[in-house]
C-alpha cells in the first residue's frame, strides 16, 4: 500500500467517527490498519480468554473488532489462507491496549 491509499484509508475510518490510535501492521505479503481496543473489546477479549472454551476465539475476536483494514471479507479470507496472523496481529492489538507497557515500581 502506497502513502495515498494509506491516506485514503485513514481518511475514511476518521470521518466514520474515529479519533483514536491507528497502526499499520505488516506481516508477509499482509497489510492492516488496526484501531486500539476500547476498554469494553479489550475485557470482552480478557474474559474470553481466561474462558478454556472459548480461548482459541478470543483472539479472533479482538482481531475483528479492531482491525479496520482490510474490510471484512478480504480479513476473512487472509485468516483463512494464514490463521495464525491472528495470533500475530492479535498480540499488536493486546499492545496497543496498554498491556506490557514498562512501568517505574517505587517502595513507598
Amino acid at each position: 500500500m502506497d502513502d495515498k491509499q494509506l491516506g485514503e484509508i485513514t481518511s475514511r475510518i476518521r470521518a466514520s467517527g474515529y479519533d483514536g490510535e491507528l497502526r499499520l501492521w505488516k506481516g508477509g505479503d499482509f497489510e492492516v490498519i488496526g484501531k486500539a481496543p476500547s476498554r469494553g473489546e479489550f475485557l470482552r477479549f480478557q474474559e474470553m480468554a481466561t474462558d478454556p472454551k472459548k480461548r482459541s476465539k478470543a483472539t479472533e475476536a479482538l482481531v475483528r473488532a479492531c482491525i479496520v483494514y482490510p474490510p471484512g471479507a478480504e480479513l476473512e479470507a487472509m485468516l483463512d489462507k494464514k490463521p495464525g496472523l491472528a495470533l500475530t496481529f492479535g498480540e499488536k492489538l493486546v499492545e496497543l491496549a496498554g498491556a506490557g507497557v514498562e512501568v517505574e515500581e517505587k517502595k513507598l
